[in-house]
């Protein structure tokens, strides 16, 4: 059970490993644009719940504090756009029937609450961090040395799931110390259970659709001849989207660079992503793979390495998206090899979910963090290494 000195050593240590991993957090999410107002799915600013506590807290002969605690609150929650903070900041109502009964002191008590809590949040949206609880108006029956306030501090576990589109529920387990009853230790354990608000977000309409190509012009669906339609259909079945749906990311090819390490990497949202679940590139992907891998052995004195890497979105376990990103990986250096590329200029590693393009829940960024990058190390001349891609 919680202890005073361990549920101060558990907040402070809590709120410093917040910190660390919020910054750690931003790394990979620089690129991540700010998101409509009040998304659920990719959530950026404020957010209203409302939220509800039941738990158990430890006998004390002499106090007598076991019983059931439980209270019921609304609660303002601040996401930062790091997407790896969350801030809480609570106000209710408690109660707490005792099973340790006393003779002069009430068996049922009920208050104020008061609660402050900042987790780390994970890509998963799963939430870790301190939390603290104020006790208002009950103090009395606590012996606590604040006659109307008793503070009880710990950590706080959450997981956050958003619901169709428009609400988040938050299931979560919280262990707390107290901080202000002398002579005593007491702990409680306590579930929450909160529900939030945020808006639903409509899709854009799209009047036109680009093919992805790696063209600039777009087309509409109805202004295609057969052929071009039926390469439009398949481009989007290869996306994981269904005929007849609109498709309002544009293909398009990233490079970047970093001179300080003599490295390139190649991003193509069109050919080097993946459905989810799948592993295997097919159609206009692989044949794209096996281009690059053309190009690539005829220039292979550009570059000592190309490292293809493989990632998963951020729905599924940490096994299973770290094969899922591994075979990703491998099927794309197969490509390679099958355009010519010399095998000892390829090395390949995976990621799984962990450095995601974007936060959000969103299908089309999930689509974007479903993808293999290729990066090159040991860079001999940038700028045709850049103009080779480039002509892809």
């Amino acid at each position: 059970m919680f202890t005073k000195s361990l549920a101060t050593s558990l907040t402070v240590l809590g709120m410093l490993a917040s910190q660390v991993m919020a910054q750690e957090g931003q790394k990979s999410t620089m690129g991540a644009p700010r998101p409509s107002s009040m998304n659920v799915n990719d959530p950026v600013g404020w957010f209203p719940f409302i939220g509800i506590s039941g738990g158990y807290m430890s006998p004390n002969d002499n106090i007598l504090t076991e019983g059931s605690p439980g209270d019921v609150k609304i609660i303002g929650s601040y996401f930062g756009e790091s997407r790896r903070s969350v801030l809480d900041v609570g106000l209710g109502f408690m109660g707490q029937n005792f099973t340790q009964k006393s003779t002069v002191k009430n068996n049922f008590i009920s208050g104020g609450i008061a609660e402050l809590a900042w987790r780390y949040n994970s890509t998963n949206r799963w939430q870790i961090g301190p939390v603290v609880n104020t006790f208002i108006g009950s103090g009395g029956r606590y012996a606590s040395t604040e006659p109307d306030l008793t503070t009880f501090a710990g950590l706080q576990l959450v997981k956050e799931i958003p619901v169709k589109g428009k609400n988040m529920f938050r299931v979560g387990l919280k262990g707390l110390g107290d901080l202000s009853i002398p002579g005593a230790d007491i702990s409680t354990v306590m579930l929450d259970l909160q529900w939030g608000f945020g808006h639903e977000q409509k899709a854009p309409e799209v009047s036109q659709m680009e093919p992805p190509t790696g063209t600039t012009g777009g087309t509409t669906p109805s202004g295609t001849d057969e052929s071009q339609r039926s390469d439009v259909s398949g481009a989007m079945r290869e996306k994981g989207l269904a005929e007849g749906a609109t498709y309002g990311v544009n293909s398009r090819r990233v490079i970047e660079t970093d001179p300080t390490r003599n490295a390139v990497i190649l991003r193509n949202d069109a050919r080097l992503q993946f459905p989810s679940g799948s592993t295997s590139l097919s159609g206009i992907s692989e044949d794209f793979a096996q281009k690059i891998g053309d190009a690539l052995a005829s220039r292979s004195d550009l570059f000592d390495k190309v490292e293809v890497i493989g990632y998963a979105d951020q729905t599924g376990s940490k096994k299973v998206n770290n094969k899922i990103s591994k075979a990703r990986a491998h099927s794309v250096m197969n490509g390679l090899r099958k355009g010519g590329l010399d095998p000892k200029k390829i090395q390949t590693s995976w990621k799984g979910s962990s450095e995601p393009l974007y936060q959000s829940m969103l299908p089309e960024d999930l689509q974007q963090n479903r993808r293999v990058d290729l990066k090159f190390h040991g860079v001999k001349d940038q700028a045709a290494l850049e103009q080779l891609l480039q002509s892809l």
